[in-house]
């Protein structure tokens, strides 16, 4: 979808004034919306020299706590959504599955985060919640930490061991003995005591959410022109789907002029077994491999990074029905 810049714009100003950002600054953020990336492109749009421009940047960055354009705009889409209260204005809604062994808690945390507009699951054991991981496809889990049996530190070792494609954990605890610093090494965003702040929970979720490098662009709407991999539709077996993205044989390859560096984009339309319709996709390549390999075909590694929500849904639906654990398959030869 395509973020409406109009609340974004409206916010805009109040968020200039809550950080005493001055007009020309606030122009400079306006550009950088507006698709301006570099610096350069802000000099030119704005009539003023690369030097006033990177000027105008560090005292922004000084007065909203920020670091960098990427932050910047996370920080900026964070708060318009949350001040909106609609995920809508996302790429996609946001995965989150919530686990407590306290069904009531979990239902009440639940339904507050439904209306502020994310997707959400419950469960009430670690063991139900890894399953689950697996196949709803989650960006967040907000799991409680004392819980009988397997407290959240043993679902999160689990995780890390389970799976090769983690959601972000976030811990809610209404005990003051656990450590923050713990909780990081593992890999969690942070720790909130109960009684949850729902502010700062919609705002942790929120501002992780879109520091993912795709949110962001599609938010500033970076339309870019990505080569094609293939002039023809690429006709997948099953061994060659995963849930995060799939394998391709070289013999699809359109031409020499298409890249094939490992973290290139490119553009691709592919068909599942049981379907003929088409399914467009940006994908990112992941690996390359030139030449049959120890029992594994020529050609590369995709993972998906931009596909519609009908669409990655069906490849979920066909990934589960198979209960296929590849998050990219590796393109074994039958």
């Amino acid at each position: 979808m395509t973020t409406s810049m109009e609340p974004i714009k409206s916010y805009l100003r109040n968020f200039a004034e809550r950080h005493q950002i001055s007009r020309r600054e606030t122009d400079v953020i306006e550009a950088i919306l507006n698709e301006h990336s570099n610096i350069k492109d802000i000099a030119v749009q704005l009539e003023l020299s690369p030097s006033t421009v990177n000027n105008h940047l560090n005292n922004i960055y000084d007065k909203t706590n920020t670091s960098s354009k990427a932050e910047l705009v996370s920080k900026i889409l964070a708060e318009v959504v949350s001040r909106y209260k609609e995920c809508n204005l996302l790429r996609r809604t946001p995965r989150v599955l919530v686990l407590d062994d306290e069904p009531e808690l979990s239902e009440g945390l639940a339904a507050i985060l439904q209306k502020r507009g994310f997707r959400v699951h419950t469960s009430s054991n670690t063991q139900d919640a890894i399953e689950k991981v697996y196949e709803l496809d989650l960006d967040f889990v907000v799991s409680d930490i004392r819980m009988p049996g397997r407290d959240g530190f043993d679902f999160m070792s689990s995780l890390k061991q389970s799976h090769k494609y983690n959601p972000k954990v976030i811990f809610i605890t209404g005990h003051s003995t656990y450590n923050l610093a713990q909780a990081q090494d593992m890999g969690a965003v942070t720790i909130i005591q109960k009684p949850i702040d729902y502010e700062v929970l919609v705002k942790t979720l929120l501002e992780n959410y879109i520091e993912d490098s795709f949110e962001r662009e599609s938010f500033l709407n970076l339309a870019k022109k990505y080569p094609s991999f293939s002039s023809d539709k690429i006709l997948l077996e099953p061994n060659q789907i995963g849930f995060g993205g799939i394998f391709v044989p070289l013999a699809y390859k359109k031409g020499r002029g298409v890249p094939l560096d490992v973290g290139a984009r490119i553009e691709v339309t592919f068909s599942l077994p049981t379907q003929v319709r088409d399914i467009p996709a940006i994908c990112e390549i992941s690996w390359v491999r030139d030449v049959n390999e120890n029992g594994y075909a020529p050609g590369i590694g995709l993972k998906f990074i931009n596909i519609s929500e009908p669409d990655i849904e069906e490849v979920r639906k066909y990934v589960r029905e198979r209960k296929i654990r590849a998050f990219i398959p590796i393109g074994r030869l039958t």
